[in-house]
């Protein structure tokens, strides 16, 4: 049995893609009763290992938890939005579009680094990674991706803070990108190819 469980469906998919079909079939064969659960947190910077302990002591499953927690860290803003990144503009109005409090975060990052000198708009996408079982933390990655906060919103083939997120080693924004692009580069995909290796070692201990 493997049970994902996460907010944003790409997440998911990228997961999967990434950890491979054999890493996937040795945890089922390793741990055929426990599976594998993957949750979104968002709470704070140790927001893996807490959401990871948090469902696993409240009774919701006894499966291996995977937890990511990701957001955008801006120089010029001191680290944020941070782990504010989900909500910088405010929470969730009711019946809001995600994709319309995307672009008011992405406003607000934009209207803060007003005059902002392109060298000095530096930032990096950051995720953590976290597998916990019932009883401990298991393995811990991070990955990262730097990047430049443009003046202005640019692509369509993306979501939260894609269009405004220049990547100079490729020449165009992550909201431009293929989707092969964006797994070869992306932080997420950085700190899943790290957990990789130690999935599969930890397995075949």
């Amino acid at each position: 049995m493997l049970e994902f469980w996460v907010r944003h469906r790409k997440h998911a998919r990228l997961l999967l893609v990434l950890l491979a079909a054999l890493t996937l079939l040795a945890l089922e064969r390793a741990r055929p009763n426990e599976g594998l659960w993957v949750a979104d947190a968002i709470a704070a910077v140790t927001a893996p290992v807490q959401a990871a302990f948090a469902r696993i002591h409240r009774g919701a499953t006894g499966l291996w938890t995977i937890a990511d927690d990701s957001g955008l860290a801006v120089d010029a803003l001191g680290g944020e939005p941070g782990v504010k990144s989900a909500r910088y503009s405010g929470e969730k109005l009711p019946g809001e579009e995600r994709t319309l409090l995307d672009h008011r975060n992405m406003k607000k990052v934009l209207e803060l680094l007003d005059g902002v000198p392109k060298e000095k708009r530096t930032a990096r996408f950051i995720c953590c990674l976290c597998l916990a079982s019932p009883k401990k933390v298991l393995l811990e990655t991070t990955g990262k991706v730097e990047g430049v906060i443009t003046d202005r919103e640019i692509g369509t083939d993306g979501f939260g803070y894609d269009p405004i997120v220049f990547i100079p080693d490729m020449g165009k924004t992550v909201a431009q990108m293929t989707a092969e692009e964006k797994n070869s580069i992306s932080h997420r995909g950085n700190a899943i190819r790290k957990l990789k290796p130690m999935l599969d070692e930890l397995l075949r201990g």
